[in-house]
């Protein structure tokens, strides 16, 4: 799978940590509406999508990772934000880490097929210990996309 050919737009967000939900799923709902061309609108549709996902089941995948995802009819592709906070947040993870890095992927319902191979990808790569590692280390969000490019073996 070729990452970088499967979405439209990848952000990285660096945030303080030790915030709630609500107020990082806002910055990530107006970092994907901002790089979408969308205003404000939909930055707060898309902060309440994450919000009801995670209220649905943690998307916290273990490992100080979250995987959270969602659908927005106005997005004209799939977009990828890296989050990296630098506290870590309770997400409910089954392991008790709390969150430090989130990978969050919103698309439109027309690239489901896309964004479903997506997130296995995003799965595949947290699960590889050397990976995930390079996540750990990674000084920056934007280097976590560095990251996820870089994972094409696994």
């Amino acid at each position: 799978m070729k990452l970088v050919s499967c979405f439209k737009a990848g952000i990285g967000l660096d945030l303080p940590g030790g915030q709630s939900q609500e107020v990082i799923f806002g910055e990530v709902g107006r970092a994907i509406a901002e790089a979408s061309g969308l205003g404000d609108e939909a930055a707060a549709a898309l902060r309440e999508a994450f919000l009801e996902r995670e209220a649905a089941g943690t998307t916290a995948f273990g490992f100080g990772v979250a995987i959270p995802h969602v659908f927005h009819p106005d997005l004209s592709g799939v977009i990828v934000a890296a989050v990296r906070l630098e506290r870590g947040i309770e997400m409910g993870a089954m392991d008790g880490v709390e969150t430090r890095f989130l990978i969050c992927v919103a698309a439109p319902e027309q690239e489901r097929e896309l964004y479903l191979s997506l997130l296995q990808h995003v799965a595949h790569t947290v699960r590889d210990r050397r990976y995930r590692s390079f996540i750990e280390q990674s000084p920056s969000a934007a280097g976590i996309l560095d990251v996820l490019v870089e994972a094409r073996d696994v």
